[in-house]
């Protein structure tokens, strides 16, 4: 036992020491996310009601039983006060048994039952579609979440960077102060620098513990639980047009997919509110057994039939159900056209966030490499006395915020590619294939 448990401690610990990578960290989010367990307990729910539904086809058995006890009392057969009478008055106590066993096999033939069942089909695969709609959400929560803490570690080593690159600097600008080289003043200017390169580092990394926080209560664990994360590989691409993404969210977001499931199952229950009044017939047998009857009852009895049944007035309520029924189906197809041109106004808009950074980060790069070179050219003019150190620390700082503003616009891309993951409703950026042309059916030749 205590083997296991030593070989158990070792397994978790290699385990936890793993880099957590964005793909495993989208499986912990489904496995454990409180929307996702509401969703598959509402969806089984509607499975329920439709086994429900299904059954309203089968036959319906009862059993039932009953016990009584009979005391009849005579009178006399002298007659009260007659001479001579006879005895008294006479009882017998009867005790009798019932057995009823009943069967009724419903017949669909106003189609009540099927219409109510379809009702019930449409709303469980309306949930089903609701399963899919909460992981696309989920999805992309945890994906901007994972880029937020890979974005602050970037960060950290941006001002890691920046303050060693400080550092060197106070250190050879000490040996030349010794030297008699340059001014007091400039040492002070750099151990300012140093002191702000060391504050910007502590708020880096207070960025990246905060991060993981967040990361961690996405995943709905601890948010305190320490891991560290996986660089992300490569760099997506737009291949699609704006009209090609938004055609792709309108055929793919499952929150359409769900609503048109809804509009549906109102339309099947209006027509079961429809088929209120229609009539309805029934199979049935029934099979009683009495003990003890005594006399003229009869032991046993079977009886078989049809039972057919016909509302012919029900004080308007049949109408009501109808009317609120087809109130919801309206409502329904509302909410279905709302909801479209609502996804295609985010798609549109997604596309253009993600576009708009690709743009960013390219000039971001640019602003890397001119950075670079200003501090080159800075320093050199210092080293050479034809400078001013002013001009190498702006240039240092204007460095440190280009690497940052690279790492920025890199992450800030990646979360508008996630975003547009989840417009379109699929991990997959791309443009629908293209559809088959209808075949139109050949002219008859002209006599």
């Amino acid at each position: 036992m205590e083997l296991l448990s030593t070989i158990l401690v070792w397994a978790l610990s290699q385990t936890a020491s793993e880099p957590l990578t964005l793909e495993e960290a989208l499986k912990i989010a489904e496995q454990n996310a409180y929307s996702l367990k509401i969703a598959d307990n509402r969806l089984a729910r509607a499975k329920e009601i439709e086994r429900s539904a299904r059954g309203a086809f089968g036959p319906n058995v009862t059993l039932g039983g009953n016990v009584s006890r009979s005391d009849v009392r005579f009178p006399s057969s002298g007659g009260t006060g007659a001479p001579g009478g006879g005895g008294g008055p006479t009882s017998t106590n009867q005790t009798t048994s019932q057995v009823t066993a009943s069967v009724i096999q419903p017949i669909d033939i106003s189609g009540t039952i099927g219409a109510g069942l379809n009702s019930t089909v449409f709303l469980r695969r309306s949930q089903e579609a609701a399963i899919a709609a909460e992981k696309n959400n989920l999805r992309s929560q945890v994906r901007i979440a994972y880029y937020q803490v890979l974005q602050a570690e970037e960060l950290v080593k941006v001002q890691e960077a920046g303050l060693i690159a400080n550092k060197d600097r106070l250190a050879k600008a000490e040996i030349r102060l010794r030297e008699g080289a340059i001014a007091r003043f400039d040492v002070l200017r750099l151990e300012t620098e140093v002191k702000k390169s060391e504050q910007d580092l502590l708020e880096a990394n207070t960025s990246v513990r905060l991060a993981k926080q967040v990361l961690n209560n996405t995943l709905a664990r601890p948010v305190e639980t320490e891991f560290t994360v996986a660089a992300v590989e490569g760099f997506p691409t737009l291949e699609p047009s704006a009209d090609q993404v938004v055609e792709a969210a309108i055929a793919q977001r499952p929150e359409i997919v769900q609503l048109d499931l809804l509009a549906k199952a109102a339309e099947k229950q209006a027509d079961f509110a429809k088929r209120g009044l229609a009539p309805s017939l029934g199979a049935f047998a029934n099979y009683n057994r009495t003990f003890n009857g005594g006399g003229f009852n009869p032991e046993q009895t079977l009886t078989v039939g049809l039972q057919l049944s016909y509302t012919v007035f029900d004080s308007g309520i049949t109408k009501a159900q109808v009317k609120s029924a087809q109130k919801d189906a309206e409502q329904a197809q509302i909410q279905l056209e709302q909801v479209q041109l609502a996804i295609s106004l985010e798609a549109r808009s997604a596309f253009l966030q993600a576009s708009t950074a690709r743009e960013a980060f390219s000039l971001a790069q640019k602003n890397v490499e001119l950075a670079t070179e200003a501090l080159r050219l800075a320093q050199l003019r210092y080293d050479e006395g034809a400078g001013i150190l002013l001009e190498v620390t702006v240039a240092q700082s204007d460095l440190t915020a280009a690497r940052a503003g690279l790492v920025n616009a890199n992450y800030r891309y990646l979360s508008a590619f996630a975003t547009l993951q989840k417009a379109i409703g699929s991990d997959s950026v791309k443009a629908l294939p293209a559809r088959e042309p209808e075949v139109q059916p050949a002219e008859s030749p002209s006599p």
